[in-house]
């Protein structure tokens, strides 16, 4: 499979898209997919059930042989290649996908295109964002820059706003983009199992854990871990996190010997860390870690330069997923969306435009009849009882 990828890469790559391979969990089965380019939908390219005869053939972990030393006899070639073996069905839709793009006419394969025009992808809608306006253009550029780094990044900006999508695009145009990105964000996991998430555990470490937990810092080893909302973290776990940052060293709960993993982390967050810090809800060691890099994403109402662009962007991706011809918007809708302050951000943006296709008719322009509804009416006033 992974070569299977690695030749789909070499195909698409020139022609400036960015494809990734990844799997999801669903239960012990691997539900896996494949993406052109960030952001874009994705391909199912099957279910791997997970019975115990293939999970033997797994690269071992700390917890199916504890007895091993991982830093004198690491994971060999031939048990990479026995795991490799038992994704056929994905390394065949690879196989398969990269002889169609081979057999198309002209040696024509598939390129980013601008929503607008058709024509390849230009620097205003890099990375599957937009970026016309200057402080948009801006942010790319540090994209472009630290990208390629291993450098710790943080993310910042007020919700809706795009934050994971810059996280992939470092991803992306770093070497780690042909191994995993997860995304974690920190408000959703209870904060006691925050720990066992990242950090994993062994059979038996608490209550109720009957199942090694490898954690999400050594399941995206070689890739990328998005710190979604950071500034929630546990002010206890707080350390491990920064020793893993300064060391590479993962310790799992229940374990006596550290793990040495190759993550690279990127922090995002629409809250001020340095209040945070100042009011001992952050550690101040931490941020200065995180901030190494810093990207500021700057909110709809300050970039107003990129609300055409991303309205064609956003109503392309909204009409694909809908299985719809993309619409064109009335001048007058286009400059009632200019002016709107937009409190959601993109987030906000993409719902309306989302409803509008939805309210719409096949074809039909958007215009305001799509974009201000009538405001729901106030129930009528209790009558007064009369005695």
């Amino acid at each position: 499979m992974i070569a299977a990828f690695n030749e789909l890469s070499r195909i698409l790559e020139p022609n400036g898209c960015f494809p990734r391979i990844y799997y999801e969990y669903e239960g012990w089965d691997e539900v896996w997919f494949f993406e052109f380019h960030p952001g874009e939908p994705r391909i199912n390219l099957g279910t791997l059930r997970i019975t115990e005869q293939k999970r033997a053939t797994y690269p071992p972990s700390p917890e199916d042989d504890p007895t091993r030393d991982f830093d004198t006899n690491p994971i060999t070639t031939e048990e990479w290649d026995a795991w490799d073996a038992t994704h056929t069905a994905a390394r065949d839709a690879l196989t398969s996908l990269s002889r169609l793009l081979q057999s198309l006419p002209g040696g024509r394969t598939p390129g980013r295109r601008s929503t607008a025009t058709g024509e390849p992808e230009g620097p205003e809608h890099a990375f599957g964002i937009v970026a016309r306006a200057p402080i948009s253009r801006t942010m790319i550029d540090t994209i472009r820059r630290a990208g390629p780094t291993s450098v710790p990044m943080l993310i910042t900006g007020e919700t809706g706003t795009g934050k994971e999508l810059l996280a992939r695009a470092v991803h992306m145009t770093s070497p780690r983009a042909r191994h995993m990105f997860i995304p974690f964000n920190c408000t959703t996991v209870p904060r006691d199992m925050i720990d066992a998430q990242l950090f994993g555990h062994r059979r038996g470490a608490f209550t109720g854990a009957s199942e090694p937990m490898p954690g999400l810092l050594r399941t995206a080893d070689g890739g990328t871990l998005l710190l979604d909302e950071i500034g929630d973290m546990p002010l206890d776990l707080q350390p491990k996190l920064l020793r893993f940052l300064e060391t590479g060293e993962v310790l799992p709960l229940g374990e006596s010997r550290v793990l040495h993993v190759n993550v690279r982390i990127v922090a995002s967050t629409n809250a001020y860390l340095e209040h945070l810090v100042q009011a001992g809800r952050f550690r101040a060691d931490l941020f200065y870690r995180l901030n190494a890099v810093h990207i500021s994403v700057p909110p709809l109402r300050e970039r107003r330069e990129d609300i055409p662009d991303l309205v064609q962007h956003l109503i392309a991706r909204l009409s694909a997923e809908m299985q719809r011809e993309p619409v064109s918007v009335t001048p007058h809708a286009l400059d009632w969306m200019m002016m709107q302050t937009w409190p959601g951000n993109v987030r906000q943006l993409a719902n309306l435009l989302r409803r509008a296709l939805v309210l719409g008719e096949p074809g039909e322009p958007i215009g305001m009849p799509h974009l201000v509804l009538q405001p729901i009416a106030a129930p009528p006033a209790a009558a007064t009882p009369t005695r």
